[in-house]
């Protein structure tokens, strides 16, 4: 179900605060500025996809500022990402300022201080998830915040689109796709964020990169085993376990919270999967690594808002629909 909140039945005299109430309890405590007074023009239209939720934003020109205080008194762990569909802005987080025009793509977390900046009167698309869903999946997630992607060419073409279309349809779709339509975005936002357009610092060195990315391979590959340490991961590419830490702290979680989003991403796979269907839950959750059936569906009603059966029931039902 969707949500439409607009300033145009509240007095002039109050449409601003109205506003800045409306931003605050839509995604996360901010600060609204702007330098002219009277009326004020804005609106607001949500609508959640499963775990995401997709905002609709047209406004008058404004400035948005999260800071440190702000990030004090509630901080939900939010990545929100907006395609930019009319009028200018700009996003300003960790030092780096992406200028944006109508298509652009841009991102930022709610875990750090940041500002939006509009000069005049804009149209944004924002889609705002938990940060632990795309973290695992970015090699730097710093380096891809507040960087502008070219929303009209290449990779950022297909997010830019695949995202415009979810705008449009949010409201009109069947909740039993919306699991299969947040991995979609969550895959197109990687690719297109996906190449650091700079390095964060000195962890972040290519071959600091191109060690993560070996450690995460040798992991994907052995996620059935659930025994794996950080010991052990250490051990078989002859580092330290302390080296280990530093080079996982460039996709913004830990080793654990890496295994247990991909363990969970290969289970939601194979429930998914008719061919599976004489499989127990229990039984998938043990192949691919969990030791413990009580946890395992806990983790993934926490991930996919579901338990794993209603999971797996909403699939076939979705499958026995498509092809009846």
């Amino acid at each position: 179900m969707g949500s439409l909140l607009t300033t145009a039945r509240v007095p002039p005299r109050e449409q601003f605060d109205f506003w800045h109430e409306v931003v605050c309890r839509q995604f996360v405590p901010l600060d609204t500025r702007r330098e002219e007074s009277g009326p004020f023009q804005g609106c607001l239209d949500a609508t959640q996809v499963g775990g995401l939720v997709v905002t609709d934003i047209t406004a008058d020109p404004q400035q948005v500022v999260r800071s440190r205080q702000s990030i004090a008194s509630s901080d939900p762990d939010l990545i929100m990402a907006c395609l930019h569909l009319e009028g200018m802005g700009a996003v300003e987080q960790d030092e780096r300022l992406a200028w944006l025009s109508p298509g652009d793509l841009v991102m930022f977390d709610s875990t750090r201080p940041y500002r939006l900046l509009f000069d005049s009167r804009f149209r944004q698309l924002v889609f705002h998830f938990p940060r632990q869903r795309l973290l695992p999946r970015l090699v730097a997630p710093r380096a891809a915040m507040a960087v502008s992607v070219n929303g009209r060419a290449g990779v950022g073409r297909l997010a830019a689109d695949f995202l415009r279309s979810l705008g449009e349809q949010a409201g009109a779709l069947d909740v039993r796709s919306a699991p299969t339509i947040v991995e979609q975005v969550l895959g197109l936002l990687a690719l297109a964020f996906g190449t650091p357009s700079e390095p964060e610092d000195e962890p972040a060195s290519p071959a600091h990169l191109a060690r993560l990315r070996r450690l995460q391979a040798y992991l994907e590959e052995h996620l059935s085993e659930p025994e794996l340490s950080p010991a052990d991961l250490a051990a078989a590419h002859h580092i330290s376990v302390r080296y280990l830490h530093r080079l996982f702290e460039l996709s913004g979680c830990s080793m654990g919270d890496w295994l247990r989003e991909r363990r969970l991403v290969r289970c939601a796979e194979a429930l998914r999967d008719t061919r599976q269907a004489g499989r127990s839950v229990s039984e998938i959750a043990f192949a691919w690594g969990f030791n413990d059936a009580s946890h395992f569906s806990r983790a993934f009603k926490q991930r996919f808002g579901m338990s794993p059966r209603e999971y797996r029931s909403r699939a076939c039902s979705a499958g026995s629909t498509e092809t009846g």
